[in-house]
């Protein structure tokens, strides 16, 4: 029933906003220039139908049976995900947006509820922790918003590399990443979101893979299903550099679970970095 989800999604959203006030916040530009996330301790009534909303009309592409890939177009070109972050500055729109929407046209009167989070103030690991808050039986808990970066930066250039570090903001790759967007843009070559499952077997049988070569018990860790993943992709297609995502939470001093922001880094990988999962 659209009215009763529309009126449950609400209660929860308001409940994870009283805990999270900044996801109603809006971002906006000091008199130092400083770009800084306004909001009240305790959201209003306006502030939580400005972050959820209703779609009358269906988007057909989305629903439980549509490829990941085909959904995640469908909802570019819709009206129901934050704006860019620029496109944020000093304007009202907030910086989440929960919007119940009719799924596809298959007459079961079936509803999707899509989260947007602007990735000025969330990381994937701080997008799940909300998104895993709506479901009915999970804990809300209050995240941290306070920022840590004064400590963050500096700590994260040594955990990963000084040189690594420089690397990634040096001006020959971001030449060479501008220029990639670019002739991609120009030659008609789009990027595509692709979703694959992952096969437990073939995971199962690499990790064992790996303690063999190591010689290691079965018991000890040798390496993740991320590092296998990652491994194996840049081997599939054959890959001159490499960028793994690597949350730090929990990782280095001063960064906990509930810390709300962006605290996750990119670690650059060669080819003979990346031969192994254990290599990783």
């Amino acid at each position: 029933d659209t009215e009763q989800s529309l009126h449950w999604l609400k209660q929860r959203v308001e409940k994870i906003c009283q805990a999270n006030p900044w996801l109603v916040g809006r971002l906006v530009r000091g008199k130092d220039k400083k770009l800084l996330l306004s909001y009240f301790e305790s959201p209003t009534g306006d502030d939580i139908d400005a972050v959820v909303a209703l779609e009358t009309t269906p988007i057909r592409a989305v629903s439980a049976k549509t490829p990941y890939g085909k959904m995640t177009q469908a909802l570019i070109g819709a009206k129901v995900k934050v704006p860019s972050g620029l496109s944020l500055i000093n304007k009202p729109t907030r910086v989440s947006k929960f919007t119940l929407i009719p799924a596809g046209n298959n007459g079961n009167n079936e509803h999707s509820l899509v989260v947007s989070i602007s990735h000025v103030v969330a990381d994937g690991h701080t997008y799940h922790q909300i998104l895993s808050m709506l479901s009915p039986n999970a804990a809300i808990e209050r995240l941290s918003p306070v920022r840590k970066l004064q400590t963050f930066l500096p700590m994260t250039n040594d955990a990963i590399g000084q040189e690594e570090s420089s690397f990634l903001t040096s001006i020959g790759l971001v030449i060479n990443v501008a220029m990639s967007f670019l002739w991609s843009r120009s030659c008609g070559q789009r990027t595509r979101a692709v979703a694959r499952f992952v096969d437990h077997s073939l995971v199962h049988q690499a990790k064992t893979d790996a303690q063999n070569r190591l010689g290691k018990a079965s018991d000890e860790f040798v390496c993740s299903t991320n590092d296998i993943i990652t491994s194996s992709f840049g081997k599939a297609v054959q890959a001159d550099f490499l960028i793994m995502a690597i949350n730090l939470r929990n990782r280095m001093k001063y960064l906990e679970s509930n810390d709300a922001g962006n605290y996750e880094a990119g670690i650059p990988y060669g080819p003979p970095s990346f031969e192994t999962p254990e290599a990783i």
